[in-house]
């Protein structure tokens, strides 16, 4: 949906009314302007994945740790060119599983406007 609404042609501008959790706050980058009013809501964080596919041997598990490792870095890339900081400090913020309101959104980079 990200890049979907990245490549659109015309001017992208996203309002979050209420909360943008999870991989929502990652779609509202796409936007050109993204507005969070009074009482909204934005949480970043690190994707998780609630079961491994096997059997649940070590092997299964590192896979699914190295997959989440590409999920996370390529998403982190998204949140730090959005707030223009470097990757890793959008990995911490994403480690940290951080909720931002409108005003703490727009001061970190991941809203233009409240």
């Amino acid at each position: 949906m990200y890049t979907a609404l990245k490549d659109y042609p015309d001017a992208i501008h996203v309002v979050i009314d209420g909360i943008a959790a999870s991989a929502a706050s990652l779609i509202a980058m796409a936007g050109d302007t993204i507005t969070m009013p009074i009482g909204s809501i934005m949480m970043i964080h690190d994707p998780a994945n609630w079961f491994v596919e096997g059997r649940g041997t070590e092997a299964d598990h590192l896979r699914s740790a190295a997959n989440l490792r590409t999920l996370s870095n390529a998403y982190a890339k998204i949140y730090a060119a959005r707030a223009d900081i470097p990757v890793e400090e959008a990995r911490e913020i994403m480690r940290a599983e951080t909720y931002l309101d409108g005003a703490e959104a727009l001061a970190a980079g991941f809203a233009t406007s409240t």
